[in-house]
């Protein structure tokens, strides 16, 4: 069965579950989902990266990142914890390495998620 998502580790780990379970002790260097939506910006594989703060909402239908506490602090207020609103939160980390972009080779290829075929750089690279 295809996961929803997969989470990317600095260690190397990884975790598809369900997001209330994932791991919350090492940073997060990128997270990748298959994209129901199929917008002309984000046909395929989001590779969620250099964020600060990374949420799981029901609201707004998975993974994104912000680098603002006061997005954070916003979801929380608006929807609630728990089933139907914000359901995880993981503190990331962005590095210049060779470990971090053999991370990034690796979710890009991920054989459990759909290609990539587009992109918006504002998005995912975490200069919105």
């Amino acid at each position: 069965m295809t996961p929803d998502f997969r989470i990317f580790y600095i260690d190397g780990s990884t975790f598809d579950g369900r997001p209330e379970d994932a791991p919350a002790l090492l940073p997060v260097l990128c997270i990748i989902w298959n994209d129901p939506d199929k917008s002309n910006q984000g046909i395929g594989r989001p590779i969620v990266k250099e964020w600060d703060i990374y949420i799981y909402s029901d609201g707004v239908g998975g993974w994104h990142g912000t680098n603002k506490y006061g997005d954070l602090m916003n979801h929380l207020k608006q929807q609630g914890c728990g089933p139907g609103g914000v359901r995880r939160v993981l503190d990331g980390l962005w590095m210049n390495t060779e470990v971090y972009k053999n991370i990034l080779a690796i979710a890009a290829k991920d054989p459990d998620f759909f290609p990539k075929s587009a992109r918006d750089p504002l998005v995912e690279d975490g200069r919105e």
